[in-house]
């Protein structure tokens, strides 16, 4: 029922009109995903898996690592990204986990929650869905 009242919204001419939609694309209606997408990921294998590991080894390696999400993204909700970043196993943990989360502040205007030290940093974006994306319009500074 949501996804219905969601599409509902987001297929309605006034909707498209505010978000700037291409009119010459009023024929494709709003889809949250795609199907065609989703089974070629399937179908190659490329599917969700653990990277908890991975993470701790790039840092350990001295990468630096962003973990962004959006705070209204219910499928990578934001709270579960924190809280597997508190916990994940790795040298610079505790010095992390210490971190306060603080407010992301650009041109006066709070734009988000983040945490950052040791060369991990968590960013959660205000407002942002499963779709979000830091970009260099934002400036971005973990500690």
């Amino acid at each position: 029922m949501i996804n219905r009242n969601i599409s509902a919204y987001l297929n309605a001419p006034s909707t498209r009109a505010l978000l700037g939609v291409d009119p010459s694309l009023d024929s494709l209606p709003f889809s949250s995903c795609s199907v065609l997408v989703g089974t070629s990921f399937t179908l190659s294998h490329d599917q969700l898996r653990t990277s908890h590991l991975h993470v701790a080894a790039l840092l350990e390696r001295d990468i630096r690592v962003l973990v962004y999400v959006g705070t209204y993204d219910w499928m990578c909700n934001w709270i579960g990204n924190e809280r597997w970043t508190l916990e994940l196993e790795w040298s610079g943990h505790d010095e992390f986990a210490a971190e306060e989360l603080r407010e992301w502040i650009v041109d006066n205007e709070r734009v988000g929650l983040t945490r950052g030290r040791g060369g991990l940093v968590y960013a959660a974006v205000e407002g942002a869905g499963h779709m979000v994306g830091v970009t260099s319009s934002l400036s971005f500074d973990p500690y």
